[in-house]
């Protein structure tokens, strides 16, 4: 489902097919069916008028506790805009709570296209949802931290330059990576400023955006992995 799979698997005379990303697919019913407004949306979920700016902490429990405390102390410096988290079910009520403990700030729950479809920006850990930000056009910081002892296994083991979707699909930088040590109240301030003020980084980013939406080959990845199944067994 990634375009670089290909490559990888011919070095061990593999032969694969690369069908797309099944997440256009997703993305495009997303699209046809949403037919709320920017103010229905911000209403209903009790928004302001402010910019919105969406943090995407991750699923699981461990990936929210390493990475929200440092997204969170970013947004102090950000007063005319409007932070809202992207809660996930899958994650008791209370760890959020505790998180977000002295904050002004709202958590929607399972409503991340929704949400990703007014963000100016968006603070999001490493995996499948830098993906979606970059499918949804929304300029974003990458944020990852993991436990010391598996940040250096994965390091030495896995020889990747890169460690979100976008920038592996182009093998090149399109959005920063706050990776580890990098990943600092500081450094998100400062990446984030960028996102919101500078427009020549907004233009870049979204320009790479393209880039990976036209690698990605468009919607109708499921369809043609079930051909291509099809096809297989008959033959």
């Amino acid at each position: 489902i990634l375009p670089f799979e290909k490559e990888f698997y011919s070095k061990y005379d593999v032969d694969v097919e690369y069908v797309g990303h099944p997440l256009l697919d997703s993305i495009k019913e997303f699209h046809e069916g949403f037919t709320i407004s920017e103010n229905e949306f911000r209403r209903e979920n009790d928004l302001s008028e402010k910019p919105l700016v969406a943090l995407i902490p991750g699923s699981r429990r461990q990936e929210l506790l390493a990475q929200l405390p440092v997204m969170l102390g970013a947004i102090k410096s950000f007063p005319d805009y409007q932070f809202v988290i992207a809660g996930m079910n899958s994650i008791k009520d209370e760890t959020y709570m505790d998180c977000i403990s002295g904050f002004e700030i709202s958590i929607i729950y399972d409503q991340t296209y929704e949400l990703l479809s007014f963000s100016k920006a968006a603070l999001v850990t490493s995996g499948t949802a830098t993906l979606e930000a970059a499918l949804f056009n929304v300029p974003e910081v990458v944020c990852y931290r993991a436990g010391k002892l598996s940040y250096i296994l994965v390091k030495h083991l896995v020889k990747i330059q890169f460690i979100s979707i976008v920038n592996l699909i182009m093998g090149r930088k399109v959005v920063n990576e706050l990776i580890q040590d990098e990943l600092t109240v500081e450094n998100v301030r400062k990446e984030l400023q960028l996102l919101l003020s500078d427009k020549s980084t907004r233009k870049n980013i979204r320009a790479g955006y393209d880039e990976v939406k036209n690698k990605l080959g468009g919607p109708g990845a499921s369809l043609r992995a079930a051909q291509g199944m099809v096809n297989l067994l008959m033959n």
